[in-house]
């Protein structure tokens, strides 16, 4: 092909270039083939000294707040209803004309099928199989012991404790927690804080505390006197019932408010300080028992507490019937098993367990036995709620567990320590 470039410009337009190609028939309406030939334009060389200057860096992860809005649109499909059916199979297949509440039909069926031959033929593969499982199960003796020779070593439980949370009195005057109670729920309980060295002048409150809230308590108790111990109506739990260092008895309703609606004259209570106050099982409810340090429990009925309805004096066995005060042994634990509503376990300064009963009426048959336990006084007795002729007694330092069976020697006691109290 060959490209005139002589023409002349048209006058008609003389911002174009008319030109005049000439060529070949056979090489025209063919597909127009262009080819680049790859040429170098610029040649750039290393500069080393200036690569010394540069190095080459990781990538590097860095957060930002500044991103884009995401928008997330919930769409809510067709929703397929659906519907659950079921059968209750709790009887063998019958066929349609047998009733399978009929016991006659049913029983007159079995007997045809259990005649059959397809039946016993069953019943054969069915008891190889049974059996296969039987020796298979027996093959494996569980209480085989493969390993003789090895010495066995006592396997030794780590107890481990934190603490969750500290209720603290958050008064100035120090005073020290005398007793600890809680309610038939578990959600609540009640602490009695006492100051034994000024008993006079000095603040009384008690406390309920909500078990998940330890900053402040639930309700303020303020007794007249100091309280000494507090328990709570295992058939109300709104009723609580306090021994104070005057020897009176107070019961509490913790739905009227702080003050006690009820206490028990001071001529008819104890003359020393009430060291336990028990809630007894009756039907009413109503009745409690309470003992001091000056050798008595009382029994009291809440409807009347003008005076007491029965007594005991903790005194020697030998005594007369007029019993000298200053002969009685104080109080310091009383147990009570509602199994057993007659019968109680009293412990005493002088580290005497009493066994009581309330089934006699005189005071000397009151005291069946006794059980000389400890050196000193004995802080707290419990009996075992399923094995009720065991309990355990606590005090010089050490515990001791006992039986109605044999009550010269204890059955198991433990070390001395400091910590038991």
């Amino acid at each position: 092909m060959k490209v005139d470039a002589n023409i002349s410009v048209s006058h008609m337009d003389q911002n174009w270039t008319r030109y005049m190609v000439m060529a070949d028939t056979d090489t025209l309406r063919k597909p127009v083939e262009f080819q680049e030939d790859n040429e170098v334009q610029v040649t750039i060389p290393t500069n080393k000294p200036l690569q010394k200057n540069f190095e080459l860096v990781s990538p590097v992860e860095k957060g930002i707040q500044c991103t884009p809005w995401v928008l997330n649109t919930p769409v809510w499909t067709v929703h397929n209803s659906l519907v659950a059916t079921g059968v209750t199979h709790y009887e063998g297949g019958w066929p349609r004309d047998i009733d399978m509440h009929d016991e006659e039909l049913t029983a007159r069926y079995r007997r045809k099928q259990e005649k059959s031959e397809a039946y016993l033929n069953q019943m054969k593969g069915l008891g190889k199989s049974m059996e296969h499982a039987i020796l298979q199960n027996s093959a494996c003796d569980i209480y085989q012991n493969y390993f003789e020779d090895i010495e066995q070593h006592e396997l030794i439980e780590q107890f481990t404790s934190k603490t969750v949370h500290v209720y603290k009195d958050y008064l100035d005057a120090r005073r020290s927690c005398s007793y600890i109670t809680w309610s038939e729920e578990g959600l609540h309980f009640c602490s009695v804080h006492c100051n034994i060295g000024e008993l006079k002048n000095t603040c009384t409150d008690s406390y309920i505390w909500d078990v998940e809230h330890p900053n402040t308590p639930l309700q303020t108790l303020v007794p007249p006197f100091q309280a000494r111990c507090m328990e709570y109506n295992f058939k109300d739990g709104c009723q609580l019932a306090g021994g104070l260092f005057s020897g009176q008895v107070a019961i509490w309703d913790i739905r009227v408010g702080q003050e006690p609606v009820e206490m028990t004259l001071r001529e008819a209570s104890h003359s020393d300080v009430v060291t336990k106050v028990l809630w007894t099982g009756t039907k009413t409810s109503n009745e409690f028992l309470s003992g001091a340090t000056d050798g008595r429990i009382l029994w009291w009925d809440m409807r009347n507490l003008n005076e007491p309805y029965d007594f005991l004096n903790l005194a020697p066995k030998d005594t007369g019937t007029d019993v000298d005060p200053s002969k009685c042994f104080g109080v310091c634990a009383v147990e009570f098993e509602q199994t057993m509503p007659n019968k109680y376990t009293v412990g005493t300064e002088n580290g005497i367990i009493y066994s009581c009963s309330r089934k006699y009426k005189t005071p000397a048959d009151k005291i069946q036995a006794q059980t000389r336990a400890h050196t000193g006084p004995v802080y707290s007795v419990e009996r075992n709620p399923l094995f009720i002729k065991n309990y355990i007694s606590v005090g010089d330092w050490q515990t001791k567990i006992w039986t109605e069976d044999c009550r010269d020697n204890p059955i198991s006691g433990g070390p001395r320590s400091m910590r038991c109290s």
